[in-house]
């Protein structure tokens, strides 16, 4: 995944989450799997001058380049009170939510083997801890050695949450975890339909959510089997990240790490992770150099990482990290300034808009302001969250003319300049009609709408 050029992101690295870690150093990992951007100071501080210009706002966005998210102080805040909420939750206890990646033997099963025990202790003392907090230590091996009823070899996302009492219901209420490990998106490429994907990860998540428990969510791994599935990834990855940011919620950047591996860190047969074979036979918990180098073995090297830092987070030790923010408010006289392409943001469609080229009246919705680097073919995807909403691109350059507007999809040619991106808001979205009472679904936590600004490959 190509590092965006911005001054406003701090990129953080992949090991060494926080100044304490320095004592106990994991081994190296790929360097694309880190980032190294200098840290750039605020854009005004508390001794600058009247005249200083605004502060940037909005949510806190996830940077392209760094594999795990931001974790900041208002995060926390939010994830204690639903935790609060739900007593009944565990904090030592996650549960594994996904397709064959989540459900496979080498996917942090292996941790709580002797072997993988004893090498975290002495070589990672931090991460051993880490693993013995969510039971690692303990006879079938606490969370790591639970069989989730909710990772299943070829499940797409709507399969975990197909009926009101679904897998993920079931062994949510079976495991009482805070947190919930979640990585779908393989398997739903070759159901062909991106805004479905989207709706359905949206509803997983938020039944997550309602009972308390975080999801932390991956980006999926390349596909090398088709060209076809291939293209298909970095739209998929988009909708994730676009989840997480919505919901606020931690997400592993998987296919970021693995790009600098042998093959992508793929297996032979083109989808799967690959797994180290060393002096133990297949190890997927050698964190060693050579282990790393392996896509099951730097999955598990990255999610015990992210359990070290929401170990933190829970025990309020957790200081607070610099993340993204953009400047404006998305409305038409102050749209939010995009730091460049892709761009990836969720919006709750409040905005006030100007009439323009595309919609001869006024209307509530999302502004943005996207500088195109490179003329090319590019693909502007817009994904509505209980509200209906058209996507549409203006060319400042040429403000009296609309380049395209669509309810959900637009693909077109852009040369090189300053674009006016929108969503706006059409009405709210009508109730369908569900086969029964029981399989009606809640109303939407997080209402609005998702963005994806991507090249077209």
């Amino acid at each position: 995944m190509r590092r965006l050029p911005t001054t406003s992101v701090l990129l953080m690295t992949l090991v060494g989450c926080n100044p304490s870690d320095h004592q106990d150093p994991p081994p190296r990992v790929p360097e694309s799997a880190s980032s190294h951007a200098p840290v750039v100071p605020p854009s005004a501080s508390i001794d600058g001058p009247l005249s200083a210009p605004p502060a940037p706002r909005g949510p806190i966005r996830y940077p392209f380049g760094a594999v795990h998210s931001p974790i900041v102080a208002g995060q926390i805040s939010k994830w204690k009170k639903r935790w609060a909420d739900h007593p009944e939750l565990r904090p030592d206890r996650f549960i594994k939510v996904g397709d064959s990646v989540t459900a496979s033997g080498d996917t942090l099963y292996c941790v709580p083997r002797k072997p993988s025990l004893e090498a975290l202790e002495t070589q990672h003392p931090k991460l051993f801890a880490v693993a013995e907090y969510f039971g690692a230590t303990q006879r079938y091996g606490g969370s790591f050695g639970h069989e989730s009823q909710a990772a299943v070899v070829g499940w797409s996302a709507w399969n975990a949450i197909d009926g009101v009492k679904n897998r993920l219901w079931r062994e949510q209420t079976s495991w009482n975890a805070q947190l919930a490990l979640v990585q779908f998106g393989t398997n739903d490429i070759e159901i062909g339909a991106l805004h479905h994907f989207a709706d359905k990860l949206f509803d997983l998540t938020e039944q997550l959510e309602r009972a308390g428990t975080l999801p932390v969510l991956y980006t999926i791994m390349r596909r090398a089997d088709r060209a076809k599935a291939g293209r298909e990834v970095p739209r998929y990855n988009a909708v994730i990240r676009g989840v997480a940011q919505a919901l606020q919620a931690p997400l592993i950047d998987l296919h970021a790490a693995l790009e600098s591996l042998p093959k992508h860190g793929l297996s032979g047969d083109g989808i799967h992770p690959s797994t180290y074979q060393g002096p133990r036979g297949r190890d997927a918990c050698d964190f060693s150099q050579q282990g790393l180098q392996f896509g099951y073995n730097l999955r598990n090297w990255l999610t015990l990482q992210e359990l070290a830092r929401l170990r933190r987070a829970q025990s309020g030790e957790r200081a607070e990290e610099p993340g993204e923010r953009w400047l404006g408010d998305g409305t038409s006289e102050r749209p939010w300034l995009a730091p460049g392409v892709p761009v990836v943001d969720f919006q709750s469609l409040g905005a006030a808009l100007a009439k323009s080229p595309c919609d001869s009246g006024p209307a509530r919705g999302v502004s943005y302001r996207v500088k195109i680097e490179r003329g090319g073919r590019y693909r502007l995807l817009g994904f509505d969250r209980g509200l209906e909403s058209d996507i549409s691109v203006v060319d400042e350059s040429k403000p009296d003319a609309c380049v395209g507007h669509d309810p959900r999809k637009l693909v077109v040619n852009l040369e090189a300049g300053s674009y006016r991106v929108e969503l706006r808001r059409t009405s709210p979205k009508p109730k369908k009609k569900q086969a029964s009472a029981a399989d009606e679904r809640p109303k939407p936590l997080h209402v609005g709408a998702l963005l994806v600004v991507l090249p077209d490959a």
